[in-house]
């Protein structure tokens, strides 16, 4: 037989693995997912689990923001946009002909180095 709480969790990921992306207007996704590992990490959710009536623990609580977070990481990176420095309106004309001398290689060196794209 199966436990209430896991036929809930089975099928909110039922739910998920179904969902059209994801899009947040409030803030970047992974900015979601940064606010959601950090309640994780820092948050003892005392009054949530009082309202829950030990439907879910603590544990359970902290470990469905974790999911959360690694899932918007992943369609933030779906979903992102590869850096062109050719339509950075931040680069001067002059960087940009300074970047289209260097090889591929060169250029992801040093747009990673100056924070223009994420290392990965």
């Amino acid at each position: 037989m199966t436990h209430p709480k896991d036929a809930r969790l089975l099928s909110m990921k039922a739910m998920t693995d179904t969902m059209p992306a994801m899009e947040l207007k409030s803030m970047p996704l992974d900015t979601a997912a940064e606010v959601l590992q950090f309640l994780s990490d820092h948050e003892e959710f005392d009054s949530l689990t009082v309202a829950m009536s030990e439907e879910m623990t603590r544990h359970d609580i902290k470990t469905m923001l974790r999911e959360l977070a690694v899932e918007l990481r992943k369609v933030a990176a779906a979903s992102a946009r590869p850096y062109h420095p050719k339509d950075d309106k931040n680069l001067t004309p002059k960087a940009r002909k300074t970047l289209t001398c260097l090889s591929p290689m060169e250029e992801k060196t040093l747009l990673t180095a100056f924070g223009l794209i994420e290392r990965r």
